[in-house]
């Protein structure tokens, strides 16, 4: 599908961005895909995360909380969380092995971080080459991105300018930073009704009944005279095994849940819960704030088990005190 045609005035890049593409640039939303995949049951793969588990991870918090308290919460980690969890794959990605993993009561938890060094040296290094390979970064929306992965479509119409005039067969496109796929061949018409016609509908817009139909989708991104000046193309894409999600996911899998929470800075304990996930920080101001209530006389537990990691982190409990929640952080 086309991109939108920005004016040029809004500084965008010319689509398609051309290599190098940075897997570092990549990671959150290789991150974001894969993990909404999981919850959407399109991802294909078994990561041993529970669904309840990834949507916690991307769940946004709806309350901001005042900047003259963010002192209060260092080492407590924003939502959605999964942002705090790509910029520590980020940092680790970048020096490829894992730091020490914190002081902890559990030897063979302090045995992973060998696996995890191995995990992310492996998968990274699949990443880098992956990424490297890349020569034209494109975009598509729904639900023609889903059907280019799921390979119910195979023809891209675009129109032929600029870099798109570059796109070869044998060349590797990166579609949304998350889809790599490798041009088998490159048609040039006259129009995107012709292209339709010789390339048939099914491949180019699946789902889309009729060429009029298809003519009037296209038209929303380019003007009649652009197609008359320059014509179009018909990139013809083949999708491989080896993709950045699936490594993404294979990331996943091998860090599970213990691997991921160290990421976000959650220190292991014996006991731990684990799956547990440190609260929103409006949940924290909010239990803090709430007013005694002689029937809710009891502590109220905030996170079971877990001890969020950083110089000011928030204790496992809230304690109810005479008019007011009490909250008590403690030093790790």
């Amino acid at each position: 599908m086309a991109d939108v045609l920005l004016p040029l005035e809004s500084g965008a890049p010319p689509s398609p961005a051309t290599a190098p593409v940075r897997l570092l640039d990549c990671v959150e939303e290789l991150l974001l895909f894969t993990l909404s995949s999981q919850v959407d049951g399109s991802l294909g793969l078994d990561i041993g995360l529970s669904n309840d588990y990834c949507s916690r991870l991307l769940l946004s918090d709806p309350f901001h909380v005042h900047s003259n308290i963010g002192d209060d919460f260092h080492g407590v980690p924003m939502y959605p969380l999964y942002k705090s969890l790509a910029h520590a794959l980020e940092r680790y990605l970048s020096s490829g092995t894992f730091f020490k993993v914190p002081d902890s009561d559990d030897e063979s938890f302090k045995l992973k971080e060998g696996e995890w060094s191995k995990l992310l040296l492996e998968n990274g290094s699949e990443l880098m080459k992956i990424f490297e390979a890349v020569d034209f970064e494109l975009h598509v929306q729904e639900p023609f991105f889903s059907q280019l992965r799921a390979g119910l479509k195979s023809i891209e119409g675009r129109c032929a300018i600029g870099d798109y005039n570059r796109i070869a067969p044998g060349a590797s496109l990166l579609f949304n930073k998350t889809l790599v796929v490798e041009v088998q061949y490159v048609n040039q018409y006259s129009s995107f009704s012709e292209m339709l016609q010789v390339e048939t509908l099914t491949k180019v817009l699946s789902g889309v009944k009729t060429i009029e139909e298809g003519n009037i989708f296209f038209f929303t991104f380019y003007t009649e005279e652009k197609e008359r000046t320059n014509g179009v193309l018909a990139i013809c894409v083949s999708k491989p095994a080896s993709q950045p999600y699936v490594h993404m996911a294979n990331l996943l899998t091998g860090l599970g849940y213990d691997g991921l929470n160290f990421l976000l800075g959650m220190k292991h304990t014996s006991g731990t819960v684990p799956d547990a996930l440190p609260p929103p920080r409006s949940a924290l101001v909010s239990s803090a704030m709430k007013p005694y209530r002689p029937n809710q006389g009891h502590w109220l537990n905030i996170l079971a088990g877990v001890v969020m990691d950083g110089g000011a982190a928030f204790q496992e409990v809230i304690q109810i005190r005479t008019g007011w929640h009490q909250m008590s952080s403690t030093a790790c």
